[in-house]
């Protein structure tokens, strides 16, 4: 089912217009409760795709992370290397690449969808495509650009899950994001 049976949507109001994202205030009525308006706030990427994941996996099965620092958490997360599709000339395995060589500084021979999905439907309208990078190889420097600061980390796949529940229990939850848990599932038969 794609719409509510219960809830009518109203205007969209623009709160702040930024480079990468947007704050958006959804009007709505709940038709139980007729009389009583809402307004649902959420975070709205700014450009018309999705943001493309990539899990790249080298020959000998170590998968290829982003340590990177997050300023909103004031802390390193360890992420899955990723950036936004907002050239529709490029393709999601045109921004893989992209990302994976500039983040990483890796190149990979082949990108595998391997899902789409929600990223978190109560505070944003994103969406993800999770790719899966084949034969990640080291090609150079990274190419960082402004204000981002990411090291390369080389897991090996069987040791994943232990390494990243030691550093949750040395760090804080929030050392790993969700989307690295997520991608365990698809990486084990792997």
């Amino acid at each position: 089912m794609a719409g509510s049976r219960l809830i009518i949507l109203g205007e969209e109001t623009t709160l702040v217009d930024g480079e990468h994202s947007q704050f958006v205030e959804q009007a709505f009525t709940d038709v139980r409760h007729p009389k009583r308006e809402g307004k649902w706030p959420f975070i709205r990427p700014v450009g018309k795709g999705s943001v493309v994941l990539v899990a790249p996996v080298t020959r000998d099965r170590q998968i290829i992370l982003a340590d990177i620092y997050r300023k909103p958490l004031k802390k390193r997360v360890i992420e899955l290397c990723a950036g936004s599709r907002d050239d529709p000339n490029k393709s999601e395995t045109d921004v893989a690449a992209e990302e994976v060589r500039q983040e990483l500084g890796y190149k990979c021979d082949e990108y595998e969808l391997l899902t789409r999905a929600a990223v978190a439907g109560a505070i944003t309208d994103a969406t993800v495509a999770l790719y899966l990078g084949t034969n990640a190889r080291e090609v150079g420097d990274q190419q960082l650009g402004f204000a981002e600061d990411i090291e390369a980390l080389a897991i090996p796949i069987a040791a994943l899950r232990k390494y990243l529940f030691r550093q949750v229990s040395e760090l804080g939850p929030d050392r790993v994001d969700i989307k690295v848990w997520s991608a365990c599932a698809f990486l084990e038969g792997f």
